[in-house]
Parts: C-alpha cells; sequence; structure tokens
C-alpha cells in the first residue's frame, strides 16, 4: 500500500492576469497560501487487467490499455490520464479521497492531479521532487484533458506554504514569501474561510464544469485586469514587511475591482455574504467558485462566523501547510506486469520512467508520517 497526499490551496487576492505583447500568452500571478485539507491518493495491488480507479463518493471506473488504444473515455478524466502517463495499466487500485467536497473550488483538481501524480510516479520508482511533480502533472492535464487545471493550483498544492507564483510563456516562477513567524501567524489567525453548508444544500456533480469564478480573469478588461495585477503585487509586498493593514486594503480593492468587471464578479450569494461580513467587523475578503476567504480582525471573528451561518455558510478552520505534496507511507509490494514506458514530460525528459516499478527493499522502504 502506498498513501500520498497534497493539499489546497487559497489565493490571496485571487489570480491577477495582464496583458502581454500581440501573439503571447498573459502573465498570470497568484499570491497562494496551501491550507490543511487534503486530497489522498491510496494504491493497493489487485490482480484486475486494468487499472481500477475509485472515489470515496463511490463512483468508480476501471480503464486499461485497450481502452486507450480505442480512444474510449472510460471514466473521469484526470486520474486516468494520469495512470496512462505514469505507465500504470493493470494490477492497481487508485482510491482517490479529499476532504473536502467537489465544488468549492481552492484548487480541488490540481489537488487531486498532484496527488495522483506523486503516489503513482513513487510506486514506478521515481521519487519526484515536489516542482516536478507539478511540471509533470501540468504537462499531463494540457495535452491528455479538455478540462482546465490550473498550472498554478498545481504548483501552489505540490510546493506548499505562501508563495508568489508567476505563469508565463514557458516559465513558472515560485518564490516563498519572506514573512516573520509573528506575521504568519497573526494573518493565520485573521483568515476566515467560509463554505455552503451542506447539511442544507444538495451537493454539486463531481469534477462537474467550471463554476463562473474560475472563468473570471478570462473576462478581465486590460485595465481592471492591471490594477487587480498590481494590488496581487502589493499584496506581496505588504505581507513580507508585515503589514497587514496594507494587506486588508488591497485586498478589499482586488475585491471591488472584479465586482465592477462584467462576467468577473463573484456569485451574488456570495456578494450578500461579504457585505454582511463587512457589516460584523470583516475588513476585506475573496472569493473562489462557491467560497469566501474573509479577512478579519481577531475580536470580531465570532461575530462573522455568526452573521455568516446565519446566510447558510460554514466556517472551515485550518492552518498553513508547508510541506506540500508528500508520500505519507510505502509498503512494498511485487512489481506489476512490464508494459512499454511511457513518455516523460518536457520538463523531466533527461529522466525517462521505468518500464516496471522497481522492487523496493524492506530496508530502503520510506515509511512517511506527516
Amino acid at each position: 500500500m502506498l498513501i500520498s497526499r497534497a493539499p489546497l490551496r487559497i489565493n490571496l487576492g485571487g489570480e491577477g492576469v495582464s496583458t502581454a505583447a500581440h501573439g503571447e500568452p498573459p502573465v498570470r500571478t497568484a499570491v497562494s497560501a496551501a491550507i490543511s485539507y487534503y486530497v489522498h491518493t491510496i494504491l493497493t495491488p489487485n490482480r484486475l487487467d486494468g487499472v481500477q480507479i475509485l472515489y470515496e463518493d463511490h463512483y468508480s471506473f476501471l480503464c486499461s490499455a485497450d481502452d486507450r488504444a480505442r480512444g474510449t473515455k472510460t471514466g473521469l478524466p484526470f486520474p486516468e490520464a494520469v495512470a496512462h502517463r505514469l505507465n500504470v495499466r493493470s494490477g492497481l487500485t487508485v482510491f482517490v479521497a479529499s476532504q473536502v467536497p467537489p465544488g468549492p473550488g481552492l484548487g480541488l483538481r490540481g489537488s487531486v492531479t498532484v496527488s495522483m501524480v506523486k503516489a503513482l510516479a513513487f510506486s514506478s520508482g521515481l521519487d519526484l521532487a515536489p516542482r516536478e511533480v507539478a511540471a509533470l502533472g501540468c504537462s499531463i492535464t494540457s495535452q491528455e484533458t479538455e478540462l482546465p487545471v490550473s498550472a498554478l493550483d498545481q504548483y501552489a498544492t505540490a510546493v506548499g506554504g505562501l508563495n508568489s507564483i508567476t505563469l508565463s510563456k514557458g516559465s513558472v516562477v515560485v518564490e516563498p514569501l519572506d514573512m516573520s513567524d509573528d506575521v504568519r501567524e497573526s494573518l493565520a489567525q485573521r483568515l476566515l474561510l467560509f463554505c455552503p453548508d451542506r447539511r442544507l444544500s444538495a451537493p454539486d456533480a463531481a469534477c462537474g464544469p467550471v463554476p463562473p469564478a474560475q472563468q473570471a480573469t478570462s473576462s478581465l478588461s486590460p485595465g481592471g485586469a492591471r490594477a487587480i495585477q498590481k494590488a496581487i503585487r502589493g499584496i506581496r509586498t505588504a505581507l513580507e514587511r508585515g503589514r497587514l493593514g496594507e494587506f486588508g486594503e488591497l485586498l478589499h480593492l482586488c475585491w471591488e475591482e472584479r465586482c465592477r468587471l462584467p462576467g468577473a464578479a463573484p456569485d451574488p450569494h456570495l456578494v450578500r455574504c461579504y457585505r454582511a461580513a463587512r457589516d460584523s467587523g470583516a475588513l476585506a475578503g475573496t472569493a473562489e467558485s462557491h467560497c469566501l476567504l474573509v479577512y478579519c480582525p481577531e475580536t470580531r471573528r465570532e461575530a462573522t462566523t455568526e452573521t455568516l451561518r446565519g446566510l447558510g455558510m460554514q466556517r472551515w478552520p485550518f492552518t498553513f501547510d508547508d510541506k506540500g505534496v508528500q508520500v505519507l507511507e510505502a509498503v512494498p509490494w511485487l512489481p506489476r506486469v512490464a508494459m512499454p514506458a511511457a513518455p516523460a514530460s518536457d520538463d523531466l525528459a533527461s529522466e525517462a520512467l521505468p518500464e516496471t516499478p522497481q522492487d523496493l527493499p524492506d530496508c530502503d522502504t520510506p515509511a512517511l508520517s506527516s
């Protein structure tokens, strides 16, 4: 058995998009924090002719090499594509479990991809570093699936911690925020995450269409995009200098800019929740899909929580995660049947995947715990 996990993430201010030269892709920037909600991937051997992939909501399917040859789509695209690229064709059950339900955003698709890449690569004899996991995950999702998975999300969840991440043509730059422990702790105490109370509403379809909040950056006007991009750069500076008051002002500025732009405004219910939170003492916030992150003085935490609870939102306490994607436990088993090796991603071209998983000796088997 092998278990890996990847954290989810929050974006402080959302995602900034700057216009580029004619014909060039835009530059995307985010200040992200990995948080203590996780997607787990659990691998166990089986005797099936194919790879069995299961979700905790009992959605399951069996994908095989014959399906790929015929172009048959047997299940959700992310796990199937990851298993195919990493040359996992049979003799394995993959169980994917998330600590959050589908639909809230928080980089969930990126966490699923990163968690699976780490687990399946490790089972095949590759102990990839976090940035290698993200690079391979981006290659898989961009080339083999039609649903969008943000590269920013994959790097944020793979690396962990608080980072400024910039995605431009052909490169991803991840820069950890240089924050003092005191500022970091104060920030964690003042950030409150709220998601819909699912006891009061029906769950969303697993990995369904991209919600409007995730498509918002595509409809930003150049002027609005530049304002948000500048504010996000300011958010990084404010956090590194310990100016949390300035951080709150910039976070609110990002919210206002998005609300002014057609097609980019948050869901109307989240707008109502944001206004109610501000009336209760919160200073700023940001929305993603169905979730609301608010920045609130510690003396107003309870009042804000009660107000949003009355609007059908549930607070999800969290801490920052600094470890990123990792293997928690690995117990060796007999290698699977040899299959032709699949090509590695461009970023890992010099480190080809093995044809069969390497048999891990007992004395060298990693047995890690968080």
